[in-house]
């Protein structure tokens, strides 16, 4: 999760399935922002031109079947 105003990052169950906080610079706080907001409208055209999931490799998709 992104904190822009107080300037952090954390990062959901990680190594040890533990939450960890991390600074992030303000310097790339608006090119960060800029990025997130490409990505959003990205995944919104894909799911409107009915592309929503993910693509997995033929191994990996056995692999995690159903999960």
């Amino acid at each position: 999760n992104f904190n822009f105003d107080a300037c952090i990052l954390t990062v959901h169950d990680g190594k040890g399935k533990k939450d960890r906080t991390v600074p992030l610079p303000e310097t790339i706080i608006p090119e960060l922002k800029t990025h997130l907001e490409s990505v959003i409208d990205l995944h919104q055209n894909d799911i409107a031109s009915g592309y929503a999931g993910a693509f997995l490799f033929d191994l990996l998709e056995k692999k995690y079947k159903n999960e």
